[in-house]
């Protein structure tokens, strides 16, 4: 049972707890997949752009950034997603919930994660910092793909044209060119 412990600490119902990051899981196959993400060990590494990861799955997953697959299809609007997750994620959009509520404004989220990404904005947090130019970003995602401003990085290619693209939303967009589909209606 959930509770409160006398530090004020949330006391969860999971027995498995990484003694590195003390985040707990539910079994012990869990935390041994757990225990890899701080191992720094990545055996599997990407041919297009060197990336490395602790689990083969997530290099399954990582390719699909470069290819532009995207599987997992939602049945009320057709939209595509390159994982899972991301179309569970998706289909809250139809269902308008929004459990998250931030305690300082009236915005709402769908999110854990995008609660705490929008408090910083009442906080003024900037917690990932560019090494080679100290600039502040919010969201890690963010500082990825600063970082190509410096490394003239482009890992997205046009599978058609082959052109490339520093984010994979450029590239996505890119794509309608050879669809005919239209980025806006009039």
């Amino acid at each position: 049972m959930e509770g409160i412990s006398e530090a004020g600490d949330e006391v969860r119902d999971e027995p498995f707890s990484c003694p590195e990051c003390h985040k707990s899981h539910s079994a012990r196959y869990l935390l041994v997949r757990h225990l890899k993400v701080h191992a720094k060990v990545k055996p599997f590494q990407c041919t297009e752009c060197n990336k490395s990861f602790v689990h083969k799955h997530s290099l399954k997953l990582h390719i699909r950034s470069h290819t532009g697959e995207r599987p997992h299809q939602c049945s009320l609007c057709l939209k595509s997603f390159p994982t899972r997750n991301r179309l569970q994620k998706h289909f809250i959009v139809h269902t308008k919930e929004k459990p998250f509520q931030c305690p300082e404004c009236v915005k709402s989220f769908v999110s854990k994660d995008g609660l705490k990404v929008h408090m910083r904005s009442h906080t003024g947090e900037k917690p990932y910092q560019c090494p080679e130019c100290s600039k502040l970003f919010v969201r890690r995602n963010t500082l990825n793909i600063h970082l190509r401003s410096h490394t003239g990085e482009k890992p997205y290619k046009c599978s058609v044209c082959l052109k490339c693209f520093t984010t994979s939303g450029s590239r996505h967009k890119h794509m309608k060119v050879h669809t005919g589909e239209k980025a806006f209606q009039c």
